[in-house]
């Protein structure tokens, strides 16, 4: 059985008081079960309902303006970036597939304990497939493995071979995305933002038929400054 978060464990990966999740318990506006007299939460659940905007998402997510405004302060920060695209590479498995886009970041720099951050990824991987369909996944690490990172990044891989992720429809993974971010909620938002991304199939042509790693970029950049 999957391990299930307490009350506590879940205000803290939300980043408010828990009288805010007994508000949320209280309005049913939260997924969560009782055991005895104690809610427990799955990790799976908390983490679709985030994605699919929480309670409210103007209250759980800084507005995309408040981000970009903020991001900016950072000299070098590029979200995405040549370096960290890799193209039609050919892992066999999931595992592989992870370490491939960890290595990406621990060769251009941005991370140097590659080796703890695979298995933080992978463990993740285990508590649900981070498979959303149409061929993506978006692994990623839970806090406070994140705090690695000083700014969100994310690596991206086309697979030549599709790789079998268990995503949620079924269908194997053929683009895949590692989002690095120190915890805060712009997590949480860019981790929506690029879900949203992954749902457009237009996005997705472009991405599978780029011949470069700028072209790969370009639908993606675009999509994002209009979420």
């Amino acid at each position: 059985m999957e391990k299930l978060l307490t009350l506590k464990e879940v205000s803290e990966l939300l980043q408010v008081n828990e009288r805010t999740i007994h508000r949320l318990l209280q309005s049913g506006k939260i997924p969560a079960s009782k055991v005895g007299n104690q809610w427990r939460f799955h990790p799976a659940q908390i983490e679709i309902w985030l994605l699919n905007g929480g309670e409210n998402t103007k209250g759980l997510f800084p507005s995309p303006a408040l981000t970009e405004e903020r991001w900016q302060e950072e000299e070098a920060f590029q979200l995405f970036a040549p370096e960290r695209v890799r193209l039609d590479v050919q892992p066999e498995t999931v595992e592989e597939a992870i370490q491939c886009l960890v290595s990406i970041m621990v060769d251009t720099g941005h991370l140097l304990q590659g080796e703890i951050y695979t298995q933080a990824v992978l463990e993740r991987e285990r508590i649900s497939s981070t498979g959303i369909g149409n061929g993506v996944a978006l692994p990623h690490g839970w806090h406070p493995i994140n705090d690695l990172f000083r700014v969100p990044l994310v690596a991206c891989a086309r697979f030549a071979r599709p790789v079998d992720f268990k995503a949620v429809d079924g269908k194997p993974v053929d683009l895949a995305f590692l989002f690095c971010s120190p915890r805060g909620r712009h997590h949480l938002h860019l981790l929506r933002s690029l879900s949203l991304l992954a749902s457009n199939a237009s996005i997705l042509a472009d991405l599978r038929t780029a011949k470069t790693a700028s072209d790969f970029l370009a639908p993606l950049t675009a999509g994002l400054a209009v979420i």
